[in-house]
């Protein structure tokens, strides 16, 4: 059982070497060091954990598979998943409950792995994990907690575990043969398994029994989450996804990721590092406003960036310098760099130097490795580099180009002047050099990857260079995303796009997995389209105001395909609005209901409903498909127009059942009463949505005089619109709402 009381701080009672230890852990992590704001001064500043310290959110997961994209952009992406699921679909796991039973493993475990992408907060989780159970209050079933980095480890070879343990704790030596009598109450951390150079295979039979006998480090690790070592003892492990989905990982009980802060963990980070509460809201107002900003705050390591960054920029200044504000990740990053060279006043060429040694260094992925190619200028090394990149099936090489590109852009790299190369320039043609080649031999193969063009829109998106963009897309009408889930910030990008290519007529979004936030990025530049796919989205209710807004600011619109979502409920009255206004220029609208393939729900039917037939020869279908459940109607009308002929509509007969999937309240509705013909009592008029619209628009088209062709057409129309009057008469007489 834990303990989880709350002491000021551990035990002083020195005569129990137990006692001891935990006083000498919580001594050690009581503290968080950080640099103080840069060009303040080189010294750093510490701070007390339970001051800085923000809750990471932890779920439980099983999932390491081979990604196939960069690592902190699919998790960034699964972010938005997890904002739209409840705590209990999260599982969500509280650090205190790590080795508690566990419900899928049968068992309480003694081997659990916390994986993470890299800045996500592993290795301050396990400081927090040390921190609580130094001050007693976490796991003080286990007597001894022994913290170990494999960065440490790495300079290590043959040893035993009693000489690692002594090499961190030296001042256990003599009772650490008394301390590995009761294994059962050891607890063994190991932060950063991905930053091993030793050999960790987990399915080794290359074990060890001995405390005292020497093996190579990796081997030691391997025995003791094996249970040859210390059997009993408890193993507390960190690692990148990345290094699990190579390595066989099945001997972990319980496996976790830590994917980083929600929303309200965000602006708690602002708070607890700007001591001043104008500050705190003057910085994170300027985060929310940047969608790329915004969204990679899910990561503590880009908080404190962002916040070290921002704390310069709004300082007040007596100069007349403006106050530069990163837009794009890029520039922050630049910002960045460029205050810490200041800060430590470095002389330009010792600057350089540094830059260049560290980039040369640095993986594919970071900012480092990008901007050591406008430090230190070869083409060759710049071809190879770029020819790496886009050879990575799992993704690892998309942020190093992102930066790339944005480096491209003059004014990012003016942040940096004094310590670029003085080709930097060519370095930032060559690199557009190479992506107008890459698109036109993607062309030239056909080779049409969607999520490859979405990335180099990303590209474009940091580089800012609008002729860039022009000049790529100037002869494309048409976007085709259908079937890419496109985050928020995918739609931010698409929309610097789009408001730069007026010539874009034809955008599809089907099956996109958009949302409300990502519909919101994209209005503002949708005017221009003739043809808008978004359907299978998956689209609710209130999706309609944001529609509604769409279809009034378009009048070159006259394709809308809306099917497959779920937008029945009160604010769909403000889309039929738009859409029946005399303004609206929409010829083809599709707003059929999702089917439910399987325990499809019986159609309504009634001998005293007839569905009209409004035969006009030469007219595509106005069809109106009426089935739902009781009291609960498909927002399911199609309509089409002929090109040569005007609005011109006919009704087609019902289509056989494809029936929406009923939702909890409806299924609730079908477990009472039974209702024989499918239909609930009848309610009135009102209820129905879409009747005050057709009201409305029948309204303004009776008592016109036909001369002339157009004139016959609304004629034709108004009979349509009458007898769909009366279809919505007869429907609100049974309960049925048409939205």
């Amino acid at each position: 059982m834990d303990r989880m009381a709350t002491p000021i701080g551990p035990d002083r009672d020195q005569d129990r070497p137990w006692n001891t230890h935990k006083k000498h852990l919580y001594e050690r992590t009581e503290k968080l060091v950080e640099n103080k704001p840069p060009r303040s001064n080189q010294q750093e500043e510490s701070f007390q954990f339970s001051t800085r310290y923000v809750n990471l959110i932890i779920v439980s997961t099983n999932h390491f598979r081979q990604r196939s994209e960069n690592e902190l952009i699919e998790l960034g992406k699964k972010h938005e998943e997890y904002l739209k699921k409840s705590q209990y679909e999260l599982q969500h796991i509280f650090p205190n409950k790590l080795f508690r039973w566990y419900h899928e493993s049968n068992l309480v475990p003694h081997m659990v792995m916390v994986i993470g992408v890299p800045g996500v907060g592993k290795t301050t989780l396990m400081q927090k994990f040390v921190y609580d159970w130094g001050r007693k209050v976490l796991y003080q079933r286990f007597s001894f907690v022994f913290f170990f980095k494999f960065r440490e480890l790495n300079r290590l070879d043959n040893i035993s575990v009693e000489t690692m343990i002594l090499h961190q704790y030296p001042h256990l030596e003599e009772q650490l043969e008394d301390i590995f009598q009761d294994p059962e109450k050891l607890l063994f951390i190991f932060d950063g398994l991905d930053e091993s150079f030793h050999e960790v295979n987990f399915t080794s039979h290359h074990l060890c029994s001995n405390p005292k006998q020497p093996k190579p480090c990796g081997q030691i690790v391997v025995s003791l989450v094996r249970k040859s070592l210390l059997k009993g003892c408890s193993v507390l492990m960190t690692s990148r996804p990345t290094r699990l989905t190579s390595i066989d990982h099945s001997v972990f009980q319980r496996k976790i990721e830590i994917i980083g802060f929600f929303p309200e963990e965000r602006q708690m980070y602002f708070e607890n590092f700007f001591s001043n509460p104008e500050m705190t809201e003057k910085a994170f107002s300027y985060v929310k406003q940047n969608e790329t900003l915004y969204t990679f705050c899910y990561l503590p390591s880009y908080c404190w960036i962002i916040c070290t960054v921002l704390s310069r920029s709004f300082q007040t200044t007596s100069s007349d310098q403006p106050v530069l504000l990163p837009k794009t990740v890029t520039q922050l990053f630049a910002i960045f760099i460029a205050n810490i060279l200041a800060n430590h006043s470095l002389h330009k060429s010792d600057a350089q130097e540094i830059l260049r040694s560290i980039g040369w260094m640095a993986e594919h992925g970071e900012f480092f490795s990008a901007l050591v190619h406008y430090v230190d200028y070869s083409p060759v090394k710049l071809q190879k580099s770029l020819y790496n990149a886009t050879s990575y099936s799992d993704g690892r090489g998309e942020m190093f180009l992102r930066f790339l590109f944005g480096l491209s852009d003059n004014s990012t790299r003016s942040i940096l002047t004094g310590y670029l190369d003085p080709q930097a320039a060519q370095a930032s043609i060559n690199v557009i050099t190479w992506v107008k080649n890459f698109i036109v031999d993607k062309q030239r193969q056909s080779i049409t990857n969607k999520q490859h063009l979405l990335s180099i829109f990303f590209y474009m998106y940091e580089s800012r260079n609008k002729a860039l963009v022009l000049e790529l897309l100037q002869s494309h009408r048409k976007l085709d995303f259908s079937g890419v889930h496109m985050s928020s910030l995918d739609c931010m990008v698409l929309a610097f796009i789009l408001e730069i290519c007026t010539n874009i007529e034809e955008l599809n979004f089907s099956r996109c997995s958009l949302d409300i936030e990502g519909l919101d990025r994209l209005a503002s530049v949708l005017h221009n389209l003739k043809n808008l796919r978004l359907d299978d989205n998956d689209l609710t209710d209130i999706s309609c105001i944001q529609l509604a807004s769409i279809t009034r600011n378009n009048r070159s619109l006259n394709k809308l395909d809306l099917s497959d979502n779920r937008l029945s409920g009160p604010h769909l009255s403000n889309l039929m609005e738009a859409l029946s206004s005399p303004d609206c220029r929409i010829e083809e609208l599709r707003l059929l209901k999702k089917a439910k393939k399987k325990n499809q729900p019986h159609r309504l039917s009634s001998p005293n409903l007839e569905v009209p037939m409004l035969s006009i020869p030469g007219g595509d279908p106005l069809e109106i498909d009426l089935y739902g459940t009781p009291a609960v109607m498909s927002d399911a009308v199609h309509t089409r127009a002929s090109d040569k002929q005007g609005t011109i509509c006919s009704t087609a007969a019902p289509r056989e059942a494809e029936e929406p999937e009923p939702s909890q309240q409806e299924t609730s509705q079908q477990m009472g009463t039974e209702d024989v013909s499918g239909l609930s009592e009848p309610r009135s008029m009102e209820s129905s949505t879409v009747a005050p619209v057709v009201s409305a628009r029948l309204q303004a088209h009776r008592g016109r005089t036909r001369s002339s062709a157009k004139d016959e057409v609304d004629a034709i129309i108004v009979d349509g619109l009458q007898r769909l009057e009366d279809l919505c008469c007869k429907a609100g007489n049974y309960g049925i709402t048409i939205p």
